[in-house]
């Protein structure tokens, strides 16, 4: 179900509580009420970070995004940056992402090569090459655990359709 969802049953369930003031309905909305400022933490900002940390890994989240499909990309280069250990950027940059530096490069790189495999404009080896990835193989096999489909069959079955 979606948060929203949960949240709107949360609150036609104080409301019935507050409603009928059954034994209990104190109680009963009191732990409703905890359960929807739960559900709005969860929601509405699960990358909160405190603004001196975030300060200090904003830079080398700059630089990952300008660079993410460097071939020779360095992750060591982002705790540099943030003049930090790369374990301890790690940590804050998935706090604040909410998935590591490596994954967030492969997402982007992902992401983009279904934009130029749709264009069919390039082989599978060029994109492999364009995105940075050091090999067409590892490539392949990234894209098929994301898409489910090697890059020639998303490639192929997007020609087909047009």
């Amino acid at each position: 179900p979606s948060p929203n969802m949960n949240l709107k049953n949360l609150f036609i369930d104080i409301y019935q509580a507050w409603k009928y003031k059954r034994t209990g309905y104190y109680a009963r909305c009191m732990s409703l009420i905890y359960q929807i400022i739960e559900q709005l933490q969860v929601h509405t900002n699960p990358r909160y970070m405190p603004t001196e940390k975030y300060t200090r890994i904003k830079t080398a989240i700059s630089y990952l995004e300008e660079h993410a499909f460097d071939p020779d990309f360095d992750y060591h280069k982002l705790a540099q940056l943030s003049n930090m250990s790369y374990s301890y950027f790690k940590q804050l940059y998935t706090q604040k992402m909410g998935c590591s530096p490596q994954k967030t490069i492969r997402n982007l790189r992902i992401s983009y090569a279904y934009d130029l495999l749709a264009s069919g404009m390039y082989s599978v080896t060029r994109v492999s090459e364009i995105l940075g990835f050091q090999s067409v193989y590892y490539f392949s096999r990234v894209f098929k655990a994301s898409c489910g489909v090697s890059p020639s069959e998303y490639r192929n079955s997007l020609v087909k359709k047009t």
